[in-house]
């Protein structure tokens, strides 16, 4: 009896042994699913009512972020002639290996905007390039594109000293940086050069401003920036070596009942270093999605606010993310304000770079890529491959390498800030973390 007792024993020891082994092993949670993990953001959008972050969204700066969502990126300054085809009565679809002959004609998906352009009127653009005596790029530089003496465009140079103005019936062309300054014709054709005997040193600085729409939908974007931020931020600093400053402003839209603000800023903070990294997370932290019961949002608002803050005077890079899964209110009143604050960042050389996210309708298509070209900026939309969040809508764009969004905004930023813009890598080749 007694042997038999303890075999008994023997027995039930072994196997709590071993369902503790398994119990180890499962995921957390323990209901033992052995398929592929579920990225930490899928299904964590929610209608909060809250303007209070969860525990589970904070972040832990030591420990590395797997990249998550999916995106391309389409420049439609360097893909000129496709986008004017964009607002054709018809255009030649691609021949998909049949004949050309066959193919019929479609609308152009901008038509409708043809001859209402809503104050962002993209036509007869002009590249402008500014270099010095001894030939090298003047970044920085504050090119006039001129009607005889009236000024119809504003633009700054970029780092490779580039800069894109538009507007009918333009003469000449005018550089300035600090106390050089020359004016020439306008080229007929092709690229117009400028050559000034100096120019101001360019710092090393480079400001950015993330513009986010947090209403209820946009839950899996706002969770992104929240796990990736930082490690975009250091990637950039190690690759720039440069003096970082990031601004932020949230929004959401008019007349919600629940609405807490229509725009929630934060001036630009110095992130060079980890204490001024961790401030700026932490305003990033304290945010919720919430309200936006219709579908377009207060996007020119918050465009307008962005553009009104504390950038500085000087030549440093200045770029400005806007994440938006919506339009406007399409009426005269908010496309005047969203085309003025395109034009002030323009003259500011703050270049607009849209992260389209899901449902961006042809108007937010078209006012975004708009904004884009006007700037001297590109455009950016997040993709399916992902298999994050809701689906995303396709772009009326030409060929695009698919990358993560984390490796798009470090290449992006470093690309402006140095003029050498790398090739994306697509995103099942990049490193993991």
């Amino acid at each position: 009896m007694k042997n038999s007792l303890k075999r008994w024993l023997t027995v039930l020891a072994a196997l709590i042994v071993c369902f503790s082994f398994i119990g180890c092993m499962a995921p957390e949670g323990g209901k033992g699913y052995a398929g592929p993990a579920i990225p930490d953001s899928m299904g964590d959008e929610r209608d909060e009512t809250s303007d209070e972050t969860d525990d589970k969204d904070s972040v832990d700066l030591q420990r590395p972020v797997k990249k998550q969502l999916t995106a391309a990126e389409w420049n439609d300054l360097k893909n000129y002639e496709y986008w004017q085809s964009l607002f054709a009565a018809s255009r030649a679809q691609e021949s998909n290996g049949q004949n050309e002959g066959q193919e019929p004609a479609r609308e152009g998906i901008f038509h409708r905007y043809e001859n209402d352009r809503k104050g962002l009127d993209t036509r007869f653009m002009r590249e402008i390039e500014v270099i010095t005596a001894d030939g090298a790029k003047a970044a920085g530089a504050k090119v006039y594109l001129l009607g005889g003496e009236a000024v119809l465009f504003e633009a700054v140079t970029d780092a490779s000293g580039k800069a894109f103005v538009f507007g009918e019936n333009a003469t000449d062309v005018q550089a300035e940086s600090g106390r050089y300054a020359a004016k020439v014709p306008l080229a007929e054709t092709g690229i117009t050069r400028i050559a000034l005997a100096g120019q101001d040193e360019k710092p090393n600085e480079i400001e950015i401003m993330f513009v986010v729409d947090t209403t209820g939908s946009m839950g899996d974007e706002l969770s992104y920036l929240k796990k990736e931020f930082s490690g975009v931020i250091r990637r950039v600093r190690t690759a720039s070596d440069a003096a970082i400053k990031v601004g932020l402003v949230f929004y959401r839209d008019y007349d919600e009942p629940k609405r807490s603000y229509l725009s929630r800023p934060f001036d630009f903070a110095d992130v060079s270093d980890e204490s001024g990294l961790l401030a700026v997370l932490g305003n990033i932290n304290a945010q919720s999605t919430d309200g936006g019961g219709d579908y377009p949002e207060a996007v020119e608002h918050a465009l307008d606010t962005a553009v009104r803050m504390q950038w500085s005077s000087g030549a440093s890079t200045k770029l400005l993310f806007h994440v938006l899964d919506a339009p406007y209110h399409d009426t005269a009143q908010y496309q005047d304000t969203f085309a003025a604050a395109v034009r002030t960042a323009a003259g500011k050389g703050i270049r607009i770079i849209p992260v389209a996210a899901s449902g961006l309708d042809t108007l937010g298509q078209y006012i975004m890529r708009s904004a884009a070209m006007l700037t001297g900026g590109t455009y950016a939309f997040l993709t399916d491959d992902s298999g994050i969040g809701d689906s995303h809508e396709e772009p009326e764009v030409g060929g695009y390498t698919v990358e993560y969004l984390s490796d798009l905004l470090v290449r992006l930023t470093v690309g402006y800030h140095t003029g050498k813009m790398a090739l994306p890598v697509h995103w099942t080749q990049s490193p993991e973390y």
